[in-house]
């Protein structure tokens, strides 16, 4: 802070003047707005206060519309409190305004997988690409699927994909999981 000081005093108070009028604008902009309602709601949902982290996201959504982070926490939200079928349209509409959040995706295939359609759920997994910051949560997921569903072959293949891409310290559980899968198998 000591070093800050110093160059207050070397920007024009007009300057100081009109930055403060900016944020205030700002601040009461429906876009400031919507931008602290979604602030209020990760704060709430942060401390598992899920019924008003809920009324933040759709407020923010009713200020705007068109904001997938508000969106696909939203549904993020009714995915996790089993409400899948209110997620769903809020998934398809996040991802059609955010085509490169492949955490959309990961969700997208939960809402699936809990709506009784693996087939899709694997689908949407399955796309998720390699560069992806969620790959290895996608695959895990896939071979999670698919030895519920006794295709041991295919769970092996997944989470070995999965083990390839994942951090030393992701790989770690991957790879028990891996050999408690093969010593199935076998």
């Amino acid at each position: 802070m000591a070093k800050l000081i110093p160059w207050l005093f070397l920007i024009p108070p007009i300057l100081v003047t009109l930055m403060a009028i900016l944020t205030l604008a700002h601040a009461r902009s429906p876009r400031g707005r919507a931008l602290a309602l979604f602030r209020q709601g990760g704060d709430h949902l942060h401390h598992q206060r899920l019924d008003e982290a809920e009324a933040a996201f759709r407020a923010c959504i009713q200020l705007q519309p068109a904001f997938s982070p508000a969106i696909g926490s939203l549904a993020s939200l009714l995915v996790n409190r089993q409400r899948l079928d209110e997620a769903l349209p809020l998934l398809d509409q996040a991802r059609a305004l955010d085509k490169t959040d492949a955490r959309l995706d990961l969700m997208l295939g939960r809402c699936h997988q809990g709506l009784g359609n693996p087939d899709k759920a694997a689908a949407v997994w399955a796309a998720i690409p390699e560069a992806s910051d969620v790959f290895v949560d996608a695959m895990t997921l896939l071979a999670d699927l698919y030895e519920a569903q006794g295709d041991l072959p295919e769970a092996i293949r997944h989470l070995q994909r999965g083990i390839d891409k994942a951090t030393v310290f992701e790989a770690r559980p991957l790879k028990k999981e891996l050999k408690r899968l093969q010593d199935a198998s076998a």
